[in-house]
């Protein structure tokens, strides 16, 4: 007898044979629980991935994610201060608006001063 499919039974009469059947969510953890007990692998497996992914999706996003230790203590954070000085970067400067303060002078004009001053 293979410990999966004995592993798959036990789990599905734990989960629909309790008094709590009518009770997805309580069904659910009673599963896990199962699972959990039966092959604790998979507990050492899950935590690993949960990481890598979480640091995968951060960078697809632009974010530095520099462990999973720093993924891990992220959830206590309830205040982020960020200076005026160019903290967040993408790595190529951009304009997204031009003010013009004084109407002798065109946004357009503005924008090919500023190119030249840059050289």
């Amino acid at each position: 007898m293979d410990i999966v499919p004995a592993e798959w039974k036990l789990d599905l009469g734990v989960s629909v044979g309790t008094d709590h059947a009518d009770d997805f969510f309580l069904s659910i953890l009673f599963a896990i629980s199962v699972v959990v007990i039966a092959c604790p692998c998979a507990l050492g497996l899950a935590t690993p991935t949960a990481v890598m992914v979480g640091c995968g999706v951060g960078a697809k996003k632009g974010v530095l994610i520099k462990g999973g230790r720093a993924l891990e203590t992220a959830r206590y954070i309830d205040t982020i201060v960020f200076d005026k000085t160019g903290t967040l970067t993408v790595g190529h400067p951009s304009v997204r608006d031009v003010v013009v303060a004084d109407r002798a002078y065109t946004p357009r004009e503005l924008l090919y001063y500023g190119a030249s001053l840059e050289c």
